[in-house]
């Protein structure tokens, strides 16, 4: 009994010092794209990830640029680790990739001559879903299999001295012996560089979320240890590793004469309060202290036709405080003889095209947003990622002054994270509003049933119109009206 007893000790010391021994990386970055308006409009809400970048980057020549599959870089970050840090033995890459586009691009890391870039000692690298691995003259290609969640891709490569062994998404797919050893040119630099020639206005932190390089190997349950964290994060709809961060909103939508309505969300259980007023310093507040990710309040009694500042100020565990900056909004005029609009659709998958969007619109400054469905590419309950990683990262620094007022599209499914971002009339799906001289019938067109005479949807419609006095009515719906 007592040598039995003394095995399961150690086994369960060998298991949980297995649980607790972390990989320490030689380097650690996050990327996430900093979009901002231009102007005063141009702070970020909350904390934003550090962008990997050289202290020589402004005044230090990048070196020749690599060609890779047949393309010359449209980004590029040189310098990244000091020549004294590189690996000179067995050592890991890990890239963690988010590709939703339909177009090729790609995005490779190397150690390379930076007169030379085809003398290249290591890199792991990917282009439109396939993986290139170099060691010192050798190169591995492979296709990668279907992504997790379709779209998401854990690049691991390890090489140990004897051999190269490449992983995607915790499982091993190609390994290979190697001869080859570690021989860094006199003149060598770590590049990342991003190939968007057929994505305009795509950069690097659209596709790639997180990069390490280590010093060792990592162990195949390391590896799948990782590839768990890092899709927890996903799930959860964290932006990066930050201890408490927005990663939804603050987002404005349904504004009356007299109110309006501010989403955001943060990666922890939070409370919060927002501050707001028409004049500085903002004088007052309405809180939310229930504890919760997702948050929803009304901004009541304002006053019509007038602009106004705010601040959401966040307080998670541990007496965490995070605060959006000063933000700015205006409430609709009474009666108004005239309004002025954008209307906007399908700005699913590309938040770097929203993002573009999003500063042409603000140089309008519009009154609202009509927004006509499709907001992600498929934002049912288990692609939770698609509206934090692609529509909030480029749409927030427009939604968070000009309010938004949507309408489902196909993308939005089943509605579960459309209802729990908007607070709008019942039933949700559809509803009305009016804004100036025109009244707004804001119709779901994905249940074509629900269409016909003598559905609930249909019988609303004919009443509310029927009811409507405005000058102009529109009816705002995804699809097309004719097939």
């Amino acid at each position: 009994m007592k040598k039995l007893l003394a095995l399961f000790l150690i086994i369960a010391s060998i298991s949980l010092a297995k649980a607790q021994i972390e990989p320490k990386p030689l380097a650690d970055w996050e990327f996430h794209a900093g979009y901002k308006l231009s102007g005063n409009a141009g702070n970020l809400p909350g904390p934003q990830p550090k962008v990997p970048s050289s202290r020589f980057q402004y005044f230090k020549s990048l070196g020749e640029p690599l060609v890779f599959y047949d393309q010359f870089p449209t980004e590029r970050k040189t310098d990244l680790l000091e020549t004294s840090a590189l690996p000179t033995g067995p050592f890991a890459i890990e890239m963690w990739l988010l590709n939703h586009v339909n177009m090729p691009v790609g995005v490779q890391l190397s150690a390379a001559s930076k007169s030379q870039p085809d003398d290249i000692s290591w890199m792991l690298g990917y282009f439109e879903k396939e993986a290139i691995v170099v060691l010192e003259g050798e190169t591995i290609t492979t296709k990668l299999p279907k992504g997790w969640k379709k779209y998401w891709n854990h690049l691991v490569v390890n090489y140990d001295g004897s051999q190269v062994v490449l992983y995607s998404n915790g499982k091993e797919i190609i390994r290979t012996a190697t001869t080859n050893k570690l021989n860094y040119p006199e003149d060598v630099k770590v590049e990342l560089a991003g190939y968007f020639s057929n994505e305009p206005y795509m950069e690097i932190a659209n596709l790639v979320k997180r990069l390490k390089v280590y010093d060792h190997c990592l162990a195949p349950h390391q590896i799948e240890t990782q590839f768990e964290s890092l899709q927890k994060m996903v799930i959860s709809g964290a932006l990066s590793s930050e201890p408490l961060h927005f990663n939804a909103g603050p987002y404005l939508h349904y504004a009356t004469p007299t109110t309006i309505n501010l989403t955001w969300e943060t990666n922890r259980f939070s409370t919060g309060v927002v501050k707001y007023g028409s004049t500085l310093p903002l004088q007052q507040q309405v809180k939310d202290d229930t504890a919760s990710y997702i948050h929803t309040v009304t901004l009541e009694n304002l006053e019509p036709g007038t602009p106004y500042y705010y601040e959401v100020q966040v307080e998670g565990e541990n007496d965490s405080i995070i605060q959006s900056g000063i933000l700015t909004f205006k409430t609709p005029k009474k009666d108004a003889p005239v309004t002025s609009f954008c209307v906007l659709g399908d700005t699913e998958s590309r938040p770097f095209v929203n993002f573009q969007l999003g500063q042409m619109i603000w140089e309008e400054r519009p009154e609202f947003v009509l927004h006509l469905g499709d907001m992600t590419d498929g934002g049912q309950e288990d692609h939770k990622f698609e509206w934090n990683e692609e529509f909030f990262t480029g749409m927030t620094p427009l939604a968070s002054r000009i309010p938004f007022f949507p309408v489902p599209g196909n993308g939005e499914d089943d509605l579960f994270w459309y209802k729990r971002y908007h607070k709008l009339p019942a039933p949700e799906a559809y509803y009305k509003f009016s804004y100036g001289p025109v009244d707004f019938f804001m119709v779901n067109s994905n249940d074509k049933k629900d269409l016909q005479p003598g559905s609930e949807q249909y019988k609303w419609l004919e009443v509310a119109l029927s009811r409507s006095t405005a000058r102009w009515k529109i009816i705002a719906h995804h699809h097309c009206p004719v097939s």
